[in-house]
C-alpha cells in the first residue's frame, strides 16, 4: 500500500496503526500504545502534532511489525516491508532487545527472554507503560493480557504465585528504592486488601476519574474501619496519600527488588 509522501512522522505511525488494527494485530489504541511504548492518554496530542512519536516507537514498528524503514523515515514507498502474523509478532517481541538500565540493574541477572531459559519469565510493566496499564483497570479489558509486555528472567523464582514486575518511577521511595529499580510482586486478592499492611505495595487506584499506579509503603490499614488506606513515601519529601476503598482497583505485595545498592 502506497501513501502520500507529504506526511508527518505522527501521520505515518497512525497509518501503520490503522492497518495493524485491520489485520487484528492490535486490539485498540491502548493495546497499540502499550505494545510500541507510549502513553495512551497522550493520543490526542500526537494527533494534533503537539507531541512527536519517538525513535523507540518507530523502531518497534519496523522490527516487530514489519513496517518499512524507508516509509517511516520519509513517507515514500510501501508501508510494510513484510507481512507478519500474530505468531511472528510474539517472536519478534521476544527477541528484540532494547538496552535500558532498568532491564539490566546492577548485580542482577535480568534479560529479555528469547526462548526457553532456566527460571521464571516474569512480565515487566515498564515506567512508560504504567499509565496505560493503570487505565486498563477502569474498564477491566486489558490488564490480564500480560504478553504485550517485555519479560525478565528470574532464576529460582518459581515459587512465586502470578509474579509481576514493575519499574519504579521517581524518587518518592528513596533511599529504599532507586528510580529505575525493578520490584517483583505478587497479587493481593481483592477480598484480602483489608489485611495488607507493614510493607511495600504497588497500588492501582482512581482519583478524579483517572487511574494511577504507585509504589508506596503501607504502615497501618484502616480499610475495615474507616474505609481508607494511607500510602506513605519513604522519601520525607514524598508525602502521603489517602485512598478510599471504593477507589482501589488492584494491589500487589512487593516481594523483593532485583536492584542492589
Amino acid at each position: 500500500m502506497l501513501i502520500d509522501v507529504e506526511t508527518t512522522r505522527n501521520q505515518r505511525v497512525f497509518a501503520v496503526y490503522q492497518l495493524l488494527k485491520e489485520r487484528e494485530l492490535v486490539k485498540n489504541k491502548r493495546d497499540f500504545a502499550n505494545r510500541v511504548g507510549f502513553v495512551n492518554t497522550h493520543w490526542s496530542e500526537y494527533e494534533n502534532e503537539k507531541r512527536t512519536f519517538t525513535d523507540l516507537v518507530v523502531n518497534r514498528l519496523v522490527n516487530i511489525y514489519g513496517a518499512s524503514r524507508t516509509y517511516m523515515d520519509t513517507g515514500e514507498g510501501e508501508i510494510f516491508d513484510r507481512i507478519v502474523s500474530h505468531d511472528d509478532v510474539m517472536v519478534n517481541q521476544s527477541v528484540v532487545k532494547e538496552p535500558s538500565p532498568a532491564l539490566k540493574p546492577r548485580g542482577a541477572e535480568v534479560q529479555m527472554v528469547p526462548g526457553e531459559l532456566r527460571g521464571m519469565a516474569v512480565p515487566l510493566v515498564p515506567a512508560r507503560a504504567q499509565a496505560g496499564f493503570a487505565e486498563s483497570f477502569l474498564d477491566d479489558t486489558q490488564h490480564e493480557d500480560l504478553d504485550i509486555y517485555p519479560h525478565i528472567m528470574l532464576p529460582g523464582e518459581a515459587e512465586l504465585r502470578e509474579p509481576l514486575a514493575f519499574e519504579v518511577r521517581g524518587d518518592s521511595m528513596l533511599p529504599t528504592l532507586l528510580p529505575g529499580s525493578i520490584v517483583i510482586c505478587t497479587p493481593i486478592p481483592e477480598g484480602n486488601m483489608e489485611y495488607a499492611s507493614s510493607g511495600l505495595f504497588v497500588v492501582v487506584f482512581v482519583i478524579s476519574g483517572y487511574a494511577d499506579l504507585v509504589v508506596k509503603r503501607i504502615k497501618t490499614n484502616d480499610l475495615s474501619t474507616t474505609g481508607t488506606l494511607t500510602l506513605y513515601s519513604d522519601n520525607e519529601d514524598g508525602g502521603e496519600l489517602t485512598i478510599r476503598r471504593a477507589d482501589l482497583r488492584a494491589m500487589w505485595k512487593v516481594r523483593r527488588s532485583i536492584t542492589e545498592f
